[in-house]
């Protein structure tokens, strides 16, 4: 199915909304409103906005289908780097 979708604050009417194909059916919304929050974070800039974010979708006529409000969840990144060595019991620490 194609939808096009919009954060709700971007004033985006539907011929402006980006477009975006789901595997999911119309009455999905809560599937098709992750996806679509998944492609703004990914691919439009969506990793800079304050969470959480109401989309407004639309299906491919131009019918809105609803709008919705989606929250970020955080996962920490631990990365490990080699700015202080110690020798400790032959070891590199």
């Amino acid at each position: 199915m194609k939808i096009r979708y919009a954060p709700s604050d971007y004033g985006m009417t539907f011929d402006d909304a980006w477009e975006l194909s789901t595997t999911w059916d119309a009455e999905d919304l809560a599937w098709i409103v992750e996806d679509c929050a998944d492609d703004y974070h990914s691919n439009h800039d969506g990793w800079e906005s304050s969470w959480p974010v109401d989309f407004t979708i639309w299906d491919d006529q131009g019918r809105e289908l609803g709008s919705c409000e989606v929250e970020r969840d955080t996962v920490p990144v631990f990365r490990f780097s080699f700015e202080h060595t110690q020798i400790s019991s032959g070891f590199v620490v």
